[in-house]
């Protein structure tokens, strides 16, 4: 986790990343200050060291899968080059260590407990010497009970999709990320719970999907477009969903520049 580790799970993931060439505003050493890259890298090396070793952490994962608790987030950092680098190791290291070390499976628990810990690993301050973060995410985290059929959803202004029998339900996020806050700003995110039928298929995703510029007016793909797009290939193999997704962004895109790293994750019941 946060990805699935069970075999054969019915999951699909569509992932590009962004790559923009090395200019000022990706050049590894310019960053939100007065936190450095070298506090920054500490402090992930710290996490990392806090962390469970790898026979304990494996112990935890096989006693999840024997539970029937599968977690999956699509998450989308802020910053480029070393700095979102630096955000993504940060995020995944806290999330396992919230799930492993901490026990947490409820989603809205994990990131409730991921935003405070975001905030004390960053700790960066403003000019009047307040707590402040200016790095952050956005994510959708899902929790599915194998054994009940329920799924559980929080989300950082990432919402959860669910279509069944080709009608979707969208389930929104807070409206607030993680991150990019004050310590004396108080975020408490919602859990949501859906029972969940055989066939039924749930959806997270970063926006840059939807944020995609191109068509023949370079306009954004939007996200009516995109649910629309997902009822349509409903009824396909979660594999070929993903290579309909691809060659439907590929269209769309045409010659313009992907303008941001696109996550999408599709899970089949």
């Amino acid at each position: 986790y946060p990805r699935s580790r069970c075999s054969g799970t019915p999951v699909a993931r569509l992932y590009r990343p962004h790559v923009i060439p090395m200019t000022e505003s990706s050049d590894p050493t310019t960053d939100v200050q007065p936190t450095t890259i070298a506090e920054k890298r500490d402090r992930v090396e710290k996490i990392t060291e806090q962390l469970e070793d790898g026979e304990v952490s494996l112990e935890r994962a096989k006693q999840l899968h024997e539970e029937g608790q599968e977690l999956i987030a699509a998450v989308d950092c802020t910053g480029h080059g070393v700095p979102g680098a630096f955000l993504s190791i940060l995020g995944q290291n806290l999330l396992n260590k919230i799930v492993k070390e901490y026990g947490i499976l409820k989603p809205s628990e994990i990131l409730n407990n991921l935003n405070k810990e975001i905030v004390n690993a960053l700790h960066q301050h403003g000019s009047g010497g307040e707590k402040v973060v200016n790095d952050g995410m956005d994510l959708a985290l899902i929790n599915y009970d194998r054994k009940n059929n329920i799924l559980q959803y929080a989300g950082a202004y990432n919402s959860l999709y669910l279509v069944r029998n080709g009608e979707l339900f969208e389930t929104k996020a807070n409206r607030f990320p993680i991150g990019r806050t004050t310590s004396e700003e108080e975020k408490l995110f919602t859990n949501h719970e859906l029972k969940v039928k055989n066939g039924d298929i749930a959806y997270i995703f970063s926006d840059g999907y939807a944020d995609q510029f191109g068509g023949a007016h370079g306009k954004k793909f939007k996200s009516k477009y995109l649910k629309k797009f997902l009822q349509e290939i409903y009824s396909y193999s979660m594999e070929e969903q993903k290579k309909a997704l691809e060659k439907n962004l590929d269209e769309w895109k045409g010659d313009y520049q992907q303008v941001d790293d696109i996550i999408l994750i599709g899970r089949k019941f």
